[in-house]
């Protein structure tokens, strides 16, 4: 059965979803709990087979889930755009039979309670440079202490590895390994990325607009009369 759900995730990966569902459902035919989940997955967002909300809704009940708890899901206050899209998934969590209740706090309160992790969900805005992002990665999937409280040995050895090389293409590699396990696992999800944009007048040359360091290199603008 090990081998039939690997075989599943193989195809989930390379997003062949309707062999992938096939299989997915034989596992869960045999109480699989987590093909249980990947076939609720996939009812629910309609992959690999036609949009079921109320057998996504079942299947997470065989799954095991408690529909008579409310998550507690903490948001800031001052960020409209996510107090708005926390609504959103609010209503999509409820399809399924998932009842949350956001609780809006302004953000000092945020950053205490996500110290204590005494909460269900937390939403916070997040940036990752355009450089290594091993500091934050790491923290974040540090385990214990860590936002998410989650750990894992495999994303660790490959994190580690980023540190050990300087091949970008083994870099990339390696930061596959804990995106696949993000995936995966989910200790955490983003819920959108705001687009930067820049501009830059006619009459400056020498200035490439950009999120980050716009201004490292002023010294080499010019500014036409």
């Amino acid at each position: 059965m090990k081998d039939l759900f690997e075989k599943a995730k193989k195809n989930y990966d390379k997003k062949k979803y309707n062999k992938a569902f096939k299989l997915f459902m034989k596992c869960a035919e045999q109480d699989d709990k987590e093909a249980m989940w990947y076939v609720g997955n996939c009812y629910y967002n309609g992959i690999g087979i036609e949009q079921d909300y109320e057998k996504a809704k079942a299947l997470l009940e065989e799954a095991g889930w408690d529909g008579s708890q409310t998550l507690r899901f903490y948001v800031n206050s001052g960020d409209n755009t996510f107090v708005n899209g926390a609504q959103v998934l609010v209503a999509q969590w409820a399809a399924v039979g998932i009842k949350v209740e956001v609780q809006t706090v302004d953000l000092a309160t945020l950053m205490t309670v996500a110290g204590s992790t005494d909460y269900d969900i937390m939403a916070v805005q997040y940036t990752y440079a355009p450089v290594d992002p091993y500091p934050d990665v790491s923290w974040l999937l540090g385990g214990e202490g860590s936002w998410t409280g989650y750990a894992n040995e495999e994303i660790n050895e490959a994190l580690a590895g980023t540190q050990q090389t300087s091949d970008i293409e083994e870099i990339k590699g390696l930061y596959s390994i804990v995106d696949k396990k993000v995936q995966e696992d989910v200790p955490m999800f983003s819920a959108y990325i705001i687009s930067a944009q820049g501009a830059v007048s006619k009459r400056l040359s020498g200035a490439q607009p950009s999120a980050y360091g716009f201004f490292n290199d002023v010294q080499g603008w010019d500014v036409a009369e």
